[in-house]
Parts: structure tokens; sequence; C-alpha cells
């Protein structure tokens, strides 16, 4: 099995993601005009389409709290008095968080929160979880 991957379709993908949860195969139906113009036909005819649909919103929360608890039990090991990451981090990222996926979870984490919490770290402040970095 090899795995594929395009954008191609993503505006279709997430305006019916957004509208309803359409059937897979009734997905594919909408996609394939496009896909034609795309890709060539000897190449449809060999794969099979998977649309892949961005996560909903508790997906979202449930990825972030997961990545917030092992972040937060490695900061733990270093800071006993830290408190841990609440709701409210929950939702700064998922604020900053503009696509329907994990990676851009992953970016807002890395990228923004845990640059920030070094630093406070760093500066000898202690790291509390209503700190907004």
């Amino acid at each position: 099995v090899i795995l594929a991957t395009s954008n191609a379709g993503a505006e279709l993908i997430m305006a019916a993601d957004h509208d309803a949860r359409a059937s897979p195969a009734a997905l594919v139906d909408r996609l394939r005009p496009l896909l034609t113009r795309i890709f060539r036909p000897a190449l449809l005819a060999r794969v099979a389409v998977a649309p892949y649909l961005g996560l909903r919103e508790p997906d979202l929360r449930a990825i972030v709290r997961i990545q917030l608890d092992k972040l937060g039990a490695r900061v733990l090991a270093a800071d006993p008095d830290f408190p841990g990451f609440d709701e409210a981090t929950v939702a700064w990222i998922l604020a900053r968080c503009s696509a329907h996926g994990a990676r851009e979870i992953d970016r807002v984490i890395n990228d923004e929160l845990m640059i920030g919490l070094a630093e406070t770290i760093l500066d000898g402040a202690p790291a509390t979880s209503d700190a907004r970095w």
C-alpha cells in the first residue's frame, strides 16, 4: 500500500465538511471532475481516492489536550510547582490554528507556546498555566 496525498480539491472537501458530513463515495463523485483536470486518467484508473476530512472541534481539543499533557509532564519534571495547562490555554492554541489538522496544532505549540514557555523558565519566572506566551 502506498499513500499519496494532494491538496487537489481541498476547497471542495472543506466546503462539504462545513455543510454536512457527506459519505466518502459521494465526496469522491464530487471530486472526480476536478481530479480528472489535474491528474492523468491512467493514474486515476489505478488509485483509490480517499478524501481526508478536516477534524472537528472536539477532536482538535482532544489533540491539543494530549499534546499539552505531554508538554506539561516535561515541565513538571523540571518545576514541581507547575500547575499544568488549563482550558484557556487550549482555547488560546485553537484560536491560532487556521487549518483543521494536527500539524497546525504542533506548529502553534512548538513555535509559540514552547518558545515563550522556555523564555519564561530561563528568565527564572515560574511557569504558570495562565500566562499566554
